[in-house]
């Protein structure tokens, strides 16, 4: 049975998610897989530039996903690691008491712990974009 929704009208995202299903390994004569991947290319037509611009797409995706994640473990641990300037450990931000409040150390304090945040973070988003990569 033909595709009866033209191919310029559906995303080529959903064209291509039918062929996932298909596991065809490379150097395998499978008979079954591989007729079920030939009614599939004759349901489903594909264009070459829309492939390519597809693969361009998700590879740039994951490229994307993976300079951001270096870019937040760069960012999260020189928020780790830079030593805070001596001259500030005396500024008061909020005086609660005369003898107590809240201090510029305490907020460079938070800022370590929203540092080891992002690290976690740019973390996964370097194994995200690597996992896809391979996928």
């Amino acid at each position: 049975m033909k595709n009866t929704i033209p191919a310029a009208k559906t995303p080529i995202e959903e064209r291509l998610k039918s062929f996932e299903d298909v596991q065809i390994k490379s150097g395998e004569r499978n008979p079954e897989a591989l007729d079920e991947f030939i009614l599939l290319l004759e349901d489903n037509y594909v264009d070459s530039d829309e492939a390519f611009k597809y693969v361009i797409k998700r590879r740039l995706s994951k490229i994307i996903s993976i300079i951001i994640g270096i870019i937040l473990n760069v960012a999260g641990f020189a928020l780790i690691i830079m030593p805070m300037p001596t001259d500030l450990n005396d500024v008061v931000l909020l005086r609660a008491t005369p003898q107590n409040g809240l201090h510029l150390s305490d907020v460079f304090g938070f800022a370590e712990i929203i540092g080891v945040v992002i690290v976690f973070i740019g973390t996964l988003l370097i194994f995200y974009g690597a996992k896809r990569a391979k996928g």
